[in-house]
């Protein structure tokens, strides 16, 4: 259980059609989760370098499944689950944008309206959560 759910989250999750090379999303929103921006110093030859990163908990829910079986589900069934893939997209809070990748509705529209727009990096699975990393 996120212990400090402090905003809702809509995730797009990337996929492609057998019929087509066109990439898809899909859009699911996800309520009371913990969203925490941070400051990553690393020290390297250069001196320190500092990057932003965000870490989200997000509760385990019935409608999570993993990456490849979200994949092998048609559209049907697929809108009934959300999944956790490197490479999907987070914006904060619940959004009415529909993401397709193309003009006026690419990744690069919705960084131009909307503030907190993440990567996601990697996801750790614990017993009742996850751990999504985000830059």
């Amino acid at each position: 259980m996120v212990l400090f759910p402090n905003t809702d989250i809509t995730i797009y999750n990337k996929y492609f059609r057998p019929d087509d090379d066109i990439e898809h999303y899909q859009k699911s929103i996800i309520e009371e989760v913990d969203w925490q921006n941070k400051i990553i110093a690393t020290e390297g030859n250069k001196g320190v370098t500092l990057s932003d990163s965000t870490l989200i908990f997000i509760d385990k829910t019935p409608n999570y499944i993993k990456p490849k079986k979200f994949l092998k589900f048609a559209d049907s069934e697929r809108n009934n689950y959300f999944t956790l893939t490197p490479g999907d997209i987070i914006v904060k809070d619940k959004i009415d944008f529909e993401l397709t990748g193309r003009k006026g509705n690419n990744l690069a529209a919705l960084e131009n309206e909307y503030d907190d727009v993440v990567k996601i990096v990697s996801v750790s699975e614990f017993t009742d959560h996850f751990e999504v990393t985000c830059n």
